[in-house]
């Protein structure tokens, strides 16, 4: 049995998804406080802030919306490059 050529008039498939690197080159040391859901970080490592855990570790305090992608919390000041408030 031979297999068919590719059919010319058929459009190529869509290549499948690769997996994503894993965290940026300065990956936050394990146990992060901040390092859980809904919090993520994008491709280059960099944290998006939705609920910051430093103001209320149980449940954590929704971020303000415009201060999310800074890593920043706009309630106790909480910052991702130094891990502590103001």
């Amino acid at each position: 049995m031979q297999a068919l050529a590719p059919d010319p008039e058929q459009p190529e498939p869509h290549p499948q998804p690769q997996p994503r690197p894993g965290p940026g080159p300065n990956p936050p040391p394990p146990g992060h406080i901040n390092d859980r859901h809904p919090n993520f970080r994008d491709e280059d490592g960099r944290l998006y802030l939705v609920r910051c855990f430093a103001c209320a570790p149980d449940k954590g305090f929704e971020n303000y919306v415009l201060a999310v992608a800074r890593g920043v919390c706009a309630w106790c000041g909480w910052r991702e490059a130094t891990g502590y408030g103001g």
